[in-house]
């Protein structure tokens, strides 16, 4: 005869004054990473701009720029591979590998797959939950003022 079965319980939120402290730093840490964007958008530009300075070099050698202040490394290019015959490959994969396991390595591209499937359609072909990431947007309550410094005594 089996036990009886107890049901799964959830776990407790935390307490209502660790749900707003977190809830306040995660507002904070979010407000200083938009900060961050706007640096961050001008060191990609810079980057762009000094990546172009040797577009037309081999790229097989490292490249620098030296200021006052700072020297910036830059890598040799890294090596990248495309198919030439994507055919050959995959006929020569599948004598390798057979058609399972040819089509084990394959990652079929989703949005790919619902411009040619109607929406209808798509259950005989996926599984689908609310398992995947979760957007967060931050709002401020209230104005937000710069820290002060505090004065010495």
């Amino acid at each position: 005869m089996a036990g009886k079965v107890i049901p799964f319980q959830k776990p407790p939120l935390p307490p209502l004054e660790v749900r707003q402290a977190k809830a306040d730093r995660y507002g904070e840490l979010d407000r200083r990473r938009k900060l961050a964007d706007f640096d961050e958008a001008e060191r990609e530009g810079l980057k762009k701009e000094m990546e172009s300075w040797y577009k037309d070099s081999s790229g097989n050698l490292p490249e620098r720029e030296r200021g006052h202040a700072w020297e910036i490394q830059m890598s040799a290019r890294r090596k990248e591979r495309t198919p030439k015959n994507k055919w050959k490959l995959f006929n020569r994969l599948r004598k390798t590998l057979g058609i399972r396991g040819l089509i084990g390595l394959i990652t079929i591209p989703l949005g790919e797959v619902d411009k040619v499937i109607p929406e209808s359609e798509r259950a005989e072909y996926f599984h689908e939950e609310f398992s995947g990431w979760r957007l967060f947007t931050s709002i401020p309550l209230h104005p937000i003022d710069p820290p002060q410094e505090q004065k010495a005594a």
